[in-house]
């Protein structure tokens, strides 16, 4: 197998990468930090999917921070066809959550299968590994060097035999012992399910149901004749006690009817007795109905005197006034209301605004609080990395102080060499400018101490003309003026020299200053490069600080709104409940007017009807008297039909009647309990047959069961036979193949340490049965290899994991699968090795290269791998973007 090409895409600190793998071995360098391991993961994870994440993180820590779709494309080609898996994520980076979208594999630009857990079966099974057998001896990841060698002896059988490919045999013991005590189990339940079946059939014969049967069919039939002779005594003896009872109810009939009458006059005196009784109280009611009509005429005209009316005024048009103003003074003190449940409810509207805002203000504090603290964090952090960063800005700061004081500051600092052309160039020019002054001046000076000759004789010495007045004398006075501005510019230049030369001293030792200060910013930019890594951090929070902050002010200012709003509620909310007082207080007054208006009404209907009940009263007394007559015509015309019934009932003695009714129903109710005595005793019968008909029908049920049990018992045993066998043959099959391989792989481990180990302290290596590793020093002393140094550690793990690589490319069990190993991968070998171990490690790659291993993969950034590698890649990152990139070499 051979890696041809990896695409990512949001990976980690990749956003957008190819890269095409070639054979041989391949070393990825770069800083620490830029994303070399990251490469080698992103294979990994595109083998295997979400299975190939280390455990502690989680997918979500794959994708590219802020990004919310991520690609991992990786083509290889296998036994001499074209494949790629391809493996796309999706982030929330709210919710800090991802999950694998799409996941399929193609071969040779087909699409096989589409499903997540379906590529990675399907790379699993052509790898002939999973993810934990691949990082056990392909993907030496760092760190987990040490894992075979660490783990516990349980542990390292497993590993090693899923690697050597018979870690399956054992699960297919396992899986037979479950059977073969499975089939024990059904075998001990078969044959209680037939001790059962037997005992009942016992329990059934031992009642002898046949015989019991037949006895019981000969008492049902007695028991049947018996029940009808019952019968035909029951019919004769209920004919005679329905003659009996029709003669006795003709009796209570008539008696009934003479009662009625009694209970009927009786009840005619006692109307009459009440008829008289209501006529007295009728008097006196209408005796007081008379007295109630004069005061209610009196209160009638107090109201009239309270509403200034007379007779003459229509009342009900008068209350219907009354109730209109009270009706509006009402609506008005509801409009109010109304109005002030509109203010109250904007009231606790802005309250409760106010309630959410304060609360989200104070969640938004607290936020700030814990990435303010997390910043301090940060910035302790920082501070710990700028420690050496400080003492050079101090020693910076001293020589730029140095510098400063000699009149150069920074800019002037990193223009030192233009300021030097500048000033020799001025120099020079100061030279050359005083050298001519002083020819001039020299010059001017022979001319003037001869015009000043000239003027002390007075007289041209030619021609003898007087001086006094002449071109000469104007000219000396100018002469002496020139000479004077002469040796003032001179003076000047004489001192403007000085003080260049003093600048190009001083600009010498600003310029050894310079040189000081970059070679310790140049310490400083190494410095800094580190500390912008951890500073990216602290911005984002800073950012995310000043982004709350705006919210903050926002919100507070949101506050102080809603408190404005709640203030001028409540004052409009005062000024409404005065002005309901107000109209409370006039609807109170209408209230009261309306409610003695009503009460006018009322009185005035009550007056009324008091008159019409005092005339019907009147009439009621007259109806009384005349129902008292027809009552007395009742009562006698009751007693004349009385004792007329009284002369028809005669001397029957209903007594004797009712004690022979009584007789003739006893002995009926005797037949009956007999007749369902003999019932029961027929139901019960009926029921024992049922019975035992049931349980012969059971008996041959269990029978026909018995002889499935015991089928099935002999077929048990057998399957269990055969499972015990192949259980057996799993174990013998797993033990010779375990010898075989240990053999294989022993020899194939001191092969590579003897290689590895020449001219050493050590002799070789034993591999035991168990894979207990022993390492023998040149004396035959046994140690065992924890106690190793960790240099030697390390290359003994990479040693046992190359031997079983080795092993599995080379084949098992025949050759079954030769050249189908993937890429040897390793992350950063030499972290735990000194100078010498790493050229041992050098040795073992070109060891493996030289067996045959096609693909070679390792990330480090140890220059001898490097200069020995055949491919070199080297990553870098971008320190403002923090995306990484590599770069063929």
């Amino acid at each position: 197998m051979r890696f041809k090409r990896l695409k990512v895409k949001n990976i980690r600190s990749y956003s957008d990468l190819e890269i095409d793998f070639n054979e041989g071995v391949t070393v990825v360098s770069g800083v620490n930090g830029s994303g070399k391991s990251s490469l080698l993961e992103a294979c990994f994870v595109g083998l295997f999917g979400h299975r190939g994440i280390p455990r502690d993180f989680v997918l979500a820590d794959l994708v590219r921070k802020g990004c919310e779709e991520a690609v991992i494309h990786l083509e290889f080609e296998h036994r001499g066809q074209e494949y790629a898996v391809i493996q796309e994520f999706r982030n929330n980076p709210e919710t800090g959550k991802a999950s694998t979208t799409k996941s399929y594999l193609e071969i040779d630009g087909e699409v096989v299968v589409n499903q997540a857990t379906q590529t990675y079966e399907s790379i699993r099974n052509l790898l002939r590994m999973d993810e934990e057998a691949y990082k056990n001896c392909v993907y030496i990841r760092q760190g987990d060097i040490d894992v075979l060698i660490n783990a516990r002896k349980k542990d390292r059988q497993r590993m090693i035999d899923d690697l050597l490919q018979i870690g399956r045999l054992e699960e297919y013991r396992e899986r037979a012992k479950s059977a073969r005590t499975g089939v024990g189990r059904h075998i001990t339940e078969t044959n209680a399910r037939i001790k059962d079946q037997q005992e009942e059939i016992e329990t059934i014969d031992a009642t002898k149901p046949v015989a019991r049967k037949n006895q019981l069919n000969t008492d049902l039939k007695q028991l049947q004749q018996e029940v009808a002779n019952l019968e035909t005594m029951r019919d004769r003896t209920s004919t005679r006690i329905e003659k009996d009872r029709q003669h006795i109810e003709q009796y209570t009939r008539t008696q009934k009817q003479i009662d009625e009458l009694d209970r009927g006059i009786s009840g005619l005196e006692k109307r009459k007795k009440e008829a008289l009784t209501s006529l007295e109280s009728k008097r006196k009611e209408g005796d007081r109905l008379h007295k109630s009509i004069l005061e209610i005429e009196n209160k009638i005209q107090e109201l009239y005197d309270y509403f200034e009316l007379d007779e003459t005024t229509d009342v009900d048009n008068f209350t219907a006034r009354t109730e209109k103003e009270e009706r509006d003074a009402y609506e008005k003190i509801s409009q109010i209301k109304n109005k002030q449940d509109l203010k109250l409810q904007e009231r606790e509207n802005s309250q409760k605004g106010l309630t959410e805002t304060k609360q989200n203000l104070s969640a938004l504090e607290e936020a700030i609080k814990k990435r303010s603290t997390q910043e301090k964090n940060r910035l302790k952090e920082i501070e710990e990395i700028n420690l050496e960063y400080s003492v050079l800005e101090d020693e910076i700061g001293t020589l730029l102080e140095n510098a400063q004081s000699m009149g150069f500051d920074r800019r002037k600092l990193d223009n030192l060499e233009e300021l030097e052309d500048l000033l020799l160039n001025k120099q020079r020019h100061l030279h050359g400018k005083e050298k001519e002054v002083r020819t001039r001046l020299d010059q001017l000076s022979k001319t003037l101490t001869e015009h000043r000759n000239l003027l002390e004789k007075g007289a041209c010495p030619t021609c003898g003309q007087d001086l006094q007045g002449s071109t000469i004398v104007n000219d000396t006075k100018e002469e002496e003026l020139q000479k004077k501005e002469l040796e003032e510019q001179l003076e000047k230049l004489i001192q403007d020299t000085q003080r260049t030369e003093e600048k190009i001293a001083t600009l010498k030792e600003a310029g050894k200053i310079k040189k000081q200060v970059d070679e310790k910013r140049q310490r400083q930019l190494l410095i800094n490069q580190k500390q912008e890594n951890l500073a990216s951090y602290n911005e984002e929070l800073k950012k995310q600080n000043q982004e709350d902050g705006k919210k903050k002010q926002k919100l507070s200012e949101r506050i102080g709104e809603l408190e404005k709003d709640i203030k001028r509620a409540e004052d409009e909310i005062k000024e409404i409940q005065q002005t309901a007082k107000t109209a409370t207080e006039h609807h109170k007054k209408m209230k009261e007017n309306l409610e003695s208006a009503k009460y006018l009404m009322k009185i005035r209907q009550d007056h009324t009807q008091m008159q019409s009940d005092h005339q019907h009263l009147k009439t009621v007394i007259v109806d009384i008297q005349e129902n008292v007559r027809f009552i007395d015509e009742q009562i006698a015309e009751k007693k004349r039909n009385k004792k007329q019934l009284e002369n028809e009932l005669g001397k029957e003695n209903i007594e004797e009647l009712e004690k022979k009714l009584h007789e003739f129903q006893q002995a009926y109710q005797k037949i009956i309990g007999d007749i369902e005595e003999k019932n029961k005793q027929k139901t019960d019968l009926l029921k024992e047959i049922g019975q035992i008909e049931t349980n012969l029908k059971r008996k041959k049920t269990l029978q026909e069961k018995l002889k499935v049990f015991n089928n099935r018992e002999k077929y048990l045993k057998a399957v269990r036979s055969d499972v015990e066998n192949l259980e057996d043959m799993y174990m013998r099959l797993r033990a010779e193949l375990r010898t075989r391989n240990i053999d294989a792989l022993d020899r194939l481990l001191n092969e590579i340490f003897s290689f590895m180990y020449t001219n050493n302290a050590y002799s070789h290596i034993q591999l035991d049965t168990d894979y207990e590793l022993t390492i023998y020093e040149k004396d035959g002393t046994p140690l065992e290899p924890k106690l190793l140094s960790g240099g030697e550690r390390a290359i003994f793990n990479l040693v046992l994991r190359c031997a079983i690589y080795r092993l599995l490319s080379e084949g098992l069990a025949g050759g079954e699968y030769r050249n189908e190993m993937p890429p040897l991968i390793m992350d950063e070998p030499t972290v735990f090795l000194d100078r010498g171990h790493v050229h041992q490690l050098l040795k073992l790659i070109d060891l493996m290269r030289d067996m045959g291993v096609g693909q070679i993969l390792i990330v480090s950034h140890d220059e001898t791998l490097i200069d020995s590698a055949d491919n070199v890649f080297e990553v870098q990152k971008d320190p403002t973007t923090n995306i990484s990139s590599i770069i063929a070499q």
